[in-house]
């Protein structure tokens, strides 16, 4: 097995011919493949077990970050933030100009893990595009809930667009009347991460949630959808 990676243009460098490699994931793993996999290891876990124990996992991790503990694991190191400008030292937080999110980091066993990772493989394709590997609902701490109104973040890949440009962006697709509903307000623009206010007009539904972002001179658009559809209560 190879790690899979395509080149495009740097343009974080003076160099006009640097290009930088973007990985290509070979798929994406859901919650619900994750479970799977871990049941076909052969342990002694039922279904039901795992999905005891990833929850409770998941729900104390949650629950220490987001009361400031740090928390630090084989896999991961997780740790809140706060986001925004303080305009002097008397400052003091505001929700509307601050955000308190998690800082992740990978874990000693991830980092032995990746020092070993499968060879790598350039791949023919030259045409990066946005990845989107998972959502996550700030307010339920869910992937497939969006609580409109509350930060809604997206991981991922080549996330980063112009929002200068109107037909770029996060956008809400209302799987059932087909209308889209554009995100305005982001706290932070990064290739790996959009964090985001998720919009207050959103309507009890079911969404896609997408990324559109624009390449090349001619600002062809490119897109990806999550896998997984959101849900508005």
């Amino acid at each position: 097995m190879t790690v899979e990676y395509s080149l495009s243009a740097n343009h974080l460098t003076a160099d006009p011919n640097d290009q930088k490699a973007t990985v290509i994931p070979k798929e994406t793993i859901t919650y619900e493949g994750l479970k799977e996999n871990i049941a076909k290891r052969g342990n002694t876990l039922t279904p039901i077990d795992i999905e005891a124990v990833l929850a409770a996992y998941h729900e104390e991790v949650g629950s220490l970050v987001a009361n400031g503990y740090a928390v630090i694991t084989p896999l991961v190191n997780i740790k809140p933030s706060i986001q925004g400008v303080f305009s002097d030292p008397s400052d003091t937080f505001d929700s509307k100009r601050h955000i308190i999110v998690a800082t992740l980091s990978p874990g000693v066993d991830l980092n032995e893990k990746m020092a070993s990772a499968s060879p790598v493989k350039k791949s023919g394709s030259s045409n990066p595009t946005p990845d989107i590997i998972t959502f996550i609902d700030a307010n339920t701490n869910t992937y497939t809930i969006a609580t409109p109104g509350k930060i809604g973040t997206i991981i991922g890949t080549e996330l980063k667009f112009n929002p200068n440009n109107p037909a770029e962006g996060v956008f809400f697709k209302d799987l059932k009347s087909g209308n889209l509903t554009q995100v305005t307000d982001f706290a932070q623009l990064a290739p790996t991460k959009l964090i985001f206010i998720i919009p207050s007009r959103l309507a009890p539904s079911n969404y896609s949630l997408m990324v559109i972002k624009g390449y090349t001179k001619n600002v062809e658009l490119r897109s990806d959808v999550y896998q997984q559809t959101i849900t508005v209560k």
